[in-house]
């Protein structure tokens, strides 16, 4: 079964985590508390996968920074680090795009917040390929591991290919073949 970092990890007040390797497989050992009560937990996994772009490379500032250059471009308000921080708990830059134009009685259309969202991404991917992405601490040594020890590793996501060319294009260190398999929102018909 393959390990999902995020999705595991947030299930608990994690209050220490350690991965090793033993028998071409990844061994994650936590240390919880739930329900007031410390907990280990060690689990053997066959492979590994990232969740999202923000597993690889921290973005949500350039995101909120390409967002807020397109609304000056449209002569539109600015919106606040606080109201983006806060729409960050659903998927989806149309959708948040699209619920703070409605809390800010904004009358923004879907097509606006398609075309607008769509500015965004090329604002987004130029900034991105400029190179200057720092892959966050430790996600090149454990994929480096992971190849050392038969770990079978993959990149899923549903961000749109051209974001996550970009990403691959502008991160430090971080190749696509440093990964056995990637995909984004684009492979969704075939993988669901």
């Amino acid at each position: 079964k393959p390990l999902l970092l995020k999705k595991y990890i947030t299930k608990m007040s994690v209050l220490n985590s350690s991965i090793s390797f033993q028998n071409g497989q990844v061994v994650l050992t936590t240390l919880s508390m739930e329900s007031g009560s410390l907990k280990v937990n060690v689990n053997h996994y066959d492979s590994l996968f990232f969740g999202s772009v923000g597993t690889l490379v921290h973005l949500s500032q350039l995101q909120y920074d390409c967002f807020c250059q397109v609304l000056k471009e449209k002569n539109l308000p600015e919106w606040s680090l606080e109201e983006y921080k806060a729409s960050l708990t659903s998927t989806g830059g149309r959708n948040r795009l699209m619920a703070w134009s409605k809390q800010n009685n904004l009358n923004l259309t879907e097509q606006d917040c398609v075309d607008i969202h769509n500015r965004k991404s090329e604002i987004f991917q130029e900034n991105m390929r400029v190179g200057m992405l720092d892959v966050r601490p430790g996600v090149i040594e454990l994929l480096e591991q992971c190849r050392n020890n038969g770990i079978k590793t993959a990149w899923v996501t549903t961000t749109p290919a051209g974001n996550v060319e970009a990403q691959f294009d502008g991160m430090r260190g971080l190749k696509k073949d440093m990964f056995n398999f990637y995909c984004s929102h684009a492979d969704e018909e075939r993988y669901g």
